[in-house]
């Protein structure tokens, strides 16, 4: 696997309907699509979710020896990214007092 520099994009081509994209931003030969979506998802959150965990599938499948891609991730700062799970945690544990 090279070791190109990559890019993860989020678009949202339809209003609502959000694709992560890699490509590779080779320079000289401009960029080019490696990966993307099959379909759309729901919200820039997931969707970026989505092509980071594509991007962790890539790492994992590197050989040894090979080298690391540099990663440029684009984050549209107009779009929410928090996750559904970034609520804050409530333990409902009893602790024994003293």
């Amino acid at each position: 696997m090279s070791a190109a520099a990559l890019e993860l994009r989020v678009d949202e081509p339809v209003e609502g309907q959000f694709f992560w994209v890699v490509r590779t931003l080779a320079q000289g030969d401009g960029e080019a699509s490696v990966e993307s979506a099959s379909a759309p998802l729901p919200s820039y959150g997931e969707a970026m979710r989505a092509g980071i965990a594509a991007l962790q599938e890539r790492a994992d499948a590197r050989g040894v020896g090979d080298a690391a891609p540099v990663v440029t991730v684009v984050v549209d700062p107009a779009n929410e990214l928090q996750s559904p799970m970034a609520s804050p945690i409530r333990s409902t544990a009893q602790h024994p007092t003293a």
